[in-house]
């Protein structure tokens, strides 16, 4: 079953039941922008007891909410659709989620959404290729999707100030849909930045990642420059400046790649450790990307010595995680060339090594410190080309064992 087609089970079972049940958010503007939805969210009159008693395999994760996910299959086949029921939301006390809601209708639960193409409503089926039948818009999301517009419904300011987390989400959805921003909800958000400073790190940093991850290079440079037009970088990182990414410097790199040099990037000294991993600590990232960032940062200082390091140092230093990180970083196309013929010169930036501790113990060499520098004297041989078999590579060892440590 896919995901469409476990929301349309959803929307037929709630409305055979007396109940009105809309396609909604997401899918309905991916839809209409001619894109794939990733999920399908349904939006119903039914109150959580009442869907949770329709779709027994269902559990309540925001019951305060309303919000119960219905699972259709099982094991690795099974499909989640998230069902909420028409809301309107009270006070945000703490700038992130309602202190109460009141379930509503739909034209009510509309205009508690952050922006006018996120407020769109669909009845689902219908003769048209898109499958999406009435749109239901109170908000004139439509009109914003055809116009090519971010805009915040209602109250602009109001709308930044109940979650500040949307002032990065502007940022993304500008980028993603390469949208123009409506410019009262443009100083709304940028009015509101100082304040994502309270946000809880993980939201921010799983926003970031959001923006950074996207598969489009220039959508990513684009939402970067957004976190810049609207001042977030500041309750981030402290930085000095931007550097402006564009779309060929992101090209070819993973999304936590292109997380490091987002953040790296702002800072005043890449090659500062401590920075690296003040933001590290700062964003609560995970061990990986935290291990990313710190590398990526030492990298950019060593790339200072490039040209004075022999084939083995430019290899080691360009097997390194943080490698293109750090080229990225500086913009070097001549390392990133000088990298790239080391990578194809037939033995490779880091190959298997023909020589180990093993071998040199069966052919007597006692196991010590003096073993271990031997092992990378002969690797750096390796790398370099000096020795292409084990046989060799045994050969060189025990020379280096005989001329001492």
């Amino acid at each position: 079953m896919t995901p469409r087609d476990a929301a349309d089970d959803v929307l037929d079972t709630l409305r055979n039941a007396g109940h009105v049940a809309y396609l909604a958010g997401g899918c309905v503007r991916d839809t209409l922008l001619g894109l794939e939805p990733r999920d399908y969210d349904v939006a119903t009159d039914a109150p959580p007891d009442r869907v949770r008693t329709l779709f027994p395999r269902s559990n309540a994760v925001g019951a305060a909410f309303g919000v119960v996910l219905v699972h259709h299959g099982r094991g690795g086949s099974r499909v989640t659709t998230e069902v909420a029921t028409f809301r309107e939301d009270g006070t945000y006390g703490d700038g992130r989620r309602p202190d109460s809601v009141a379930f509503t209708d739909a034209r009510h639960d509309a205009h508690r959404r952050d922006f006018t193409i996120n407020g769109l409503f669909a009845t689902g089926g219908g003769p048209d290729a898109r499958g999406l039948g009435r749109v239901v818009d109170f908000v004139g999301g439509q009109a914003d999707l055809r116009e090519g517009v971010l805009r915040a419904i209602g109250d602009a300011s109001q709308r930044f100030e109940e979650d500040r987390l949307r002032v990065l989400r502007a940022a993304r959805f500008a980028a993603r849909f390469g949208l123009s921003m409506d410019p009262a909800t443009e100083a709304a958000a940028r009015a509101a930045a100082p304040k994502t400073a309270d946000l809880a790190p993980e939201r921010v940093a799983d926003e970031l990642r959001r923006i950074t991850g996207h598969d489009d290079a220039g959508a990513v440079a684009s939402g970067l420059a957004w976190l810049h037009r609207l001042a977030v970088w500041p309750t981030l990182v402290d930085p000095v400046y931007d550097r402006g990414w564009a779309a060929e410097d992101l090209a070819g790199l993973a999304a936590v790649q292109r997380l490091a040099v987002a953040l790296l990037g702002v800072l005043p000294d890449p090659s500062d450790p401590q920075a690296a991993r003040a933001v590290g600590r700062r964003l609560r990232l995970s061990n990986p990307e935290a291990a990313l960032l710190r590398d990526a940062s030492a990298c950019v200082w060593e790339l200072g010595l490039w040209d004075g390091l022999g084939v083995a140092g430019r290899k080691r230093l360009a097997s390194r995680p943080g490698f293109a990180v750090a080229v990225r970083l500086r913009r070097d196309v001549a390392v990133e060339s000088d990298a790239a013929a080391l990578a194809a010169d037939g033995i490779g930036l880091r190959p298997p090594p023909l020589l180990s501790g093993d071998a040199l113990v069966a052919a007597g060499v006692r196991p010590g410190p003096a073993m271990g520098r031997v092992l990378a004297a002969v690797y750096d041989l390796q790398l370099a080309g000096g020795v292409r078999d084990a046989e060799a590579a045994l050969a060189a060892g025990l020379d280096l064992v005989g001329g001492g440590p």
